[in-house]
């Protein structure tokens, strides 16, 4: 089955025209990025304190937030605005997708001076754990909003506010936890292989 056709399957009460199938693909894509961020932050868990797989965990926590950063920044918002839009103006057409793309490279003086790998460690583990909460409770949002049914007004209002949580925790929470650690990632690959 494709893509396509899983999508049209979700939220049965709406139409599968744009840009009702665009609302339900970009809660689809959502829910699928949060999955896979969840797997590879569990994955990633079993690498800690092995030295071997220290780059591997750097890059892969810059890769986690590069993609929470995008979902916060591109999909959360463009799927609460499609249902606010079907919502209050239905027969107007959807305003473009405009997202701002940007990212935070800066580090902390605390972060740069840091010369404890325990330090590190579990700071990075903490924001590792956080983030995975988050993500968590943002992926339940989008669970909650695939899994209504009733009139095409209550499912579009259901899926507003589980969307919008979604957006608040991933632009909240969820980027600033993986902001964090994939900063504290670089002192605890510089200390754990010097």
């Amino acid at each position: 089955m494709e893509m396509t056709d899983k999508t049209e399957l979700l939220l049965p009460d709406l139409p599968n025209e744009e840009p009702w199938f665009e609302l339900k693909f970009q809660i689809h894509e959502l829910a699928w990025d949060l999955q896979r961020v969840l797997e590879r932050l569990k994955a990633l868990e079993l690498q800690l304190g092995i030295k071997a797989g220290v780059l591997r965990l750097v890059m892969a926590l810059g890769q986690i937030h590069d993609e929470i950063d995008h979902d916060a920044r591109a999909h959360a918002p463009r799927a609460v605005l499609l249902a606010r839009h079907l919502l209050d103006s239905p027969t107007e057409s959807v305003p473009e997708w405009d997202f701002e793309h940007g990212s935070d490279n800066t580090f902390s003086p605390e972060i740069l001076a840091c010369r404890s790998l325990v330090e590190a460690q579990t700071r990075m583990t903490l924001h590792m754990e956080e983030t995975s909460s988050a993500v968590y409770r943002a992926h339940q949002a989008l669970l909650r909003a695939l899994d209504v049914r009733g009139p095409v007004r209550s499912v579009l209002e259901h899926v507003l506010q589980q969307a919008t949580l979604c957006q608040q925790i991933l632009q909240g929470p969820a980027w600033e936890h993986s902001r964090d650690a994939r900063r504290w990632a670089e002192p605890y690959w510089r200390l754990m292989d010097p």
